[in-house]
């Protein structure tokens, strides 16, 4: 699987993103798109030439067809505005009648979201990190070795996912659940050729629920996971032993509260617990929030977040979360939790990506998702995350664990 940044059309040398003339930069950046001129056919491989004659197009020609628009687009800018997207998909399908989408009023949807999710992918290999080397994954038995486990090739692999995207009703963030045997079957076989695409590729989360829009959904997320990792019990009993270090972490947090005013109020908070329509839910959240504080007693600061709970229902939650720069997953809440109007979901890269039953359910999907889209562990967060992942739902790895992190298990322990 080839993995460079982008592939020149046929006859044509790769253009670098710095190379770009400075009279291009100056004069066209921001309307070059008004003389754009779609590449012609010649341009494009046979697979693709074919792909436009009989209007049937496979993963593998729409991904060429997105990396020569990019190409091309890369001599004027890394960060085309949305309308130039849009000029740039309504030339594609003006001079390509047979690439219109068969769903959406606009007939070029699905274009403009591959060409934009592919320069956000290449903005995040490229700029700025030339000079840098890329941080090793953190995960250590993500990819399935089992011999077993048949691989397809792809074409098979691109039908299947056409099949899960029907199966859902045309994918998204879709409400329909499908048919469970389907569904289960589809991830089934494509699991192979799927991480080693996430492995290999990096792609970003919303491009991977673009192609297997089930995982939108909390239960197929969970069982993704546990296919992944092996692991013998539920998804749903992983977090059995939080009750247990909850308790260990409210006496802690009750022997450092004369020093620390802002734990003795939390603390003081649990009271309230017992109030409230979900007490659980209410409990959880002051034994994060105690939890993060007992790692970062400064806190985690204004960038950095873990859990961010908007304190209403009565918020533009997806204006909200496009305004926040953390990429890496965290859990969202809108409300007071405890209320039975509270909700619970998992966002990142300025998107929402699911919605969590509970707040337990939310650290399960959250962990999760860090898997199953081999996301590294923040720094930042590498704590919280591997307390849940080693300490709690008791799945260990080679990951070393931080000394902050040591130091409060030891101390834990003694309680």
């Amino acid at each position: 699987m080839n993995s460079s940044t982008s592939m020149p059309p046929r006859g044509k040398e790769p253009m670098s993103v710095n190379s770009t003339s400075s009279q291009s930069s100056a004069v066209t950046q921001s309307n070059w798109h008004l003389e754009f001129t779609v590449p012609e056919l010649d341009n494009f491989s046979g697979i693709v030439q074919e792909a436009i004659k009989t209007g049937v197009v496979t993963g593998i020609a729409r991904k060429e067809i997105i990396q020569v628009l990019r190409t091309y687009i890369l001599k004027y800018t890394m960060n085309p505005k949305s309308e130039q997207y849009i000029a740039v998909c309504q030339k594609l399908i003006g001079k390509y009648p047979s690439l219109q989408d068969t769903e959406g009023n606009t007939h070029f949807g699905s274009w403009r979201l591959s060409l934009r999710n592919s320069f956000k992918n290449f903005r995040r290999k490229n700029q700025g990190l030339q000079n840098t080397k890329e941080p090793p994954s953190k995960r250590r038995k993500l990819y399935v070795e089992d011999d077993d486990v048949s691989d397809i090739g792809e074409e098979e692999y691109e039908e299947a996912i056409r099949e899960l995207k029907a199966e859902l009703k045309g994918g998204g963030k879709s409400k329909a659940t499908g048919n469970a045997n389907t569904i289960k079957r589809l991830m089934s076989i494509t699991r192979k050729r799927r991480c080693m695409w996430i492995q290999e590729e990096r792609p970003l989360i919303s491009e991977v629920l673009e192609r297997f829009p089930c995982l939108v959904l909390s239960r197929w997320v969970r069982r993704e996971f546990k296919e992944i990792l092996l692991f013998d019990s539920k998804a749903g009993s992983l977090m059995d032993l939080w009750p247990d270090w909850c308790a260990k972490i409210i006496e802690l947090s009750k022997a450092e509260s004369k020093s620390r005013p802002f734990v003795k109020k939390l603390l003081k908070q649990l009271d309230e617990a017992d109030n409230c329509v979900c007490p659980d839910d209410f409990r959880d959240s002051v034994c994060i929030e105690l939890l993060s504080r007992l790692l970062y007693p400064r806190g985690f600061g204004k960038k950095i977040i873990f859990t961010k709970n908007f304190g209403t229902c009565d918020v533009d939650l997806e204006s909200e979360v496009s305004q926040i720069e953390q990429a890496a997953p965290f859990i969202i809440i809108t409300g007071v939790p405890g209320d039975e109007n509270c909700q619970y979901f998992v966002g990142g890269e300025k998107d929402i990506f699911l919605e969590s039953k509970s707040l337990k359910d939310a650290v399960i999907d959250l962990i999760a998702l860090y898997f199953i889209f081999d996301v590294t562990y923040p720094k930042y967060l590498e704590a919280i995350l591997l307390f849940f992942q080693h300490y709690v739902f008791n799945l260990k790895d080679e990951q070393p664990i931080p000394p902050l992190l040591a130091k409060l298990i030891g101390n834990l322990k003694k309680f």
